[in-house]
């Protein structure tokens, strides 16, 4: 649970920067102060969305968010397409080189339901799913999430 500390700990340092307080974040969002205040003390990762608009928010890649990228870039970022229409063409492109959807599952020890789930646009992988899947694919969070080419 790296990940939380670092997204912790990144999100706390872009605030100061920014000289912005959980509550003006919060409204800046159109987030509950409290959940500013969970995520700046690692009782819980962000969702998808809430990653993406924090991302938005400053100006920033969600790796970098996560820890993930040591640098800051000040970046605007494409739009998102639905994370099923992403991970459909990522699975394509890899089923094009013999990565099967089974293989893939049993890889990062996910079942084939969630998978489906994803693919359908039913629901979306938690961030720990997310960063195993990047990992996996050789991609950035970026990458996998549409916002980078």
């Amino acid at each position: 649970m790296n990940y939380l500390l670092n997204f912790a700990e990144t999100l706390g340092y872009l605030m100061n920067d920014a000289n912005v307080n959980e509550s003006q974040l919060a409204d800046g969002l159109e987030m509950e102060t409290a959940t500013i205040s969970r995520y700046l003390h690692a009782e819980y990762a962000p969702s998808l969305k809430s990653l993406i608009r924090f991302a938005d928010y400053f100006h920033c890649s969600t790796d970098y968010l996560l820890g993930r990228k040591p640098e800051y870039k000040k970046i605007d970022f494409q739009s998102c397409p639905e994370f099923s229409s992403q991970l459909k063409t990522l699975l394509k492109e890899r089923k094009e080189k013999g990565l099967s959807g089974k293989t893939f599952c049993e890889d990062l020890n996910i079942s084939e339901s969630s998978l489906y789930d994803w693919k359908s646009g039913k629901r979306q992988p938690s961030l720990a799913n997310i960063l195993k899947i990047a990992d996996y694919l050789h991609c950035s969070v970026d990458y996998l999430l549409g916002r980078e080419k």
